[in-house]
């Protein structure tokens, strides 16, 4: 009868973690091979089998560089904006380099950024472009009322439901549309 696999650290039952976090803690190669964790990058395991955008994005925040920001629809993914089902089902995440070569990676979809059209900041530990900047990249990929709807959740947020506050204001987005003026979409 074959062991049961060794258990896990309970922080890291519905959260990604390190291969080397776990290696550290005197768990085996072996356990981290087992068929109930994968594999979204080389270097980290999760327990979620279908992954999704908010997964794979904290998953890469493990292993992000210093020079990549998680960006386009992704990034507005996780600021919260509406966007259609075929994005929040998407098994990549955007991934942005300022300044350096596009990041190339399993699961994502890499892209180069000019920091002075790019404004950078964090959100839960990972390196996001703004929400500006994020609607901005969007633009080509998304079609016109999608790319309306998700303007108007930065701008007016869902106070009058829950009471959570706008992230931005009508003139960001503008300025954000000024900085990518020429830029595609």
């Amino acid at each position: 009868m074959p062991r049961p696999p060794e258990p896990l650290p309970d922080e890291w039952a519905d959260a990604p973690f390190r291969v080397r976090d776990a290696r550290r803690l005197g768990i085996g190669r072996d356990r981290l091979k087992a068929s109930a964790l994968h594999a979204p990058f080389n270097t980290v395991r999760d327990h979620v089998g279908r992954l999704e955008p908010a997964r794979i994005a904290a998953a890469f925040a493990l292993r992000q560089n210093p020079d990549q920001v998680v960006s386009h629809t992704t990034a507005l993914l996780l600021w919260g904006a509406p966007l259609p089902r075929r994005i929040e089902r998407q098994p990549t995440i955007h991934v942005s380099s300022v300044g350096a070569s596009r990041p190339r990676t399993r699961l994502t979809i890499p892209h180069l950024l000019q920091s002075e059209r790019v404004g950078v900041t964090t959100l839960g530990g990972l390196a996001i472009t703004d929400p500006a900047t994020s609607w901005v990249q969007s633009a080509p990929l998304l079609g016109l009322d999608d790319l309306v709807a998700a303007g108007d959740f930065l701008i007016t947020g869902t106070e009058p439901f829950d009471a959570r506050p706008p992230l931005i204001r009508r003139e960001h987005l503008a300025a954000a549309v000024e900085r990518h003026a020429g830029g595609r979409g």
